[in-house]
């Protein structure tokens, strides 16, 4: 394998394009569980903020504390459904992600059989070869041996 060989080209791209998209892979998987840590968070804050205030939703001294209290619930009700569409993105292109790195994984398997497969064939084409020679020495060999016989007789 040399430095003009293009298969060994190809198959350097292949490796650092699989690594660049397994980097893309941690980076998305990251994203991913910090989306779902915050949604996580926002869901355990409205629970407190439900368990901490029953009897606001029920008795309010006024129309502008039963409103104020709805406004922040609904505040974080509409918090929570953006978290977890931004959460659902995130997983998608983590999905993605993952796809695409397997591809990657897969044409640089693809590559090394094929290099395996072309270095098996030098392999034999060289042991033919030396094989060939060595038979062709064992032939002159016989040859120059057979000669000096019959010109002793």
């Amino acid at each position: 394998m040399n430095d003009t060989d293009p298969l060994a080209f190809l198959l350097a791209q292949a490796r650092e394009a699989r690594d660049a998209q397994s980097q893309a892979l941690r980076a998305a998987a990251q994203g991913w569980q910090q989306a779902q840590a915050t949604l996580s968070q926002l869901q355990a804050f409205r629970e407190q903020f439900l368990t901490r205030s029953p009897n606001l939703r029920t008795r309010c001294d006024g129309a502008g504390v039963m409103r104020d209290w709805q406004g922040f619930a609904q505040g974080r009700a509409n918090a929570m459904t953006q978290q977890a569409a931004q959460a659902e993105g995130h997983r998608q292109r983590h999905a993605q992600q993952q796809q695409r790195l397997a591809e990657a994984q897969a044409r640089v398997l693809a590559l090394e059989a094929l290099e395996a497969r072309r270095a098996a064939e030098r392999a034999r084409a060289l042991e033919r070869r030396l094989q060939r020679e060595s038979d062709e020495f064992a032939a002159r060999s016989a040859r120059i041996a057979q000669h000096r016989q019959e010109a002793r007789r």
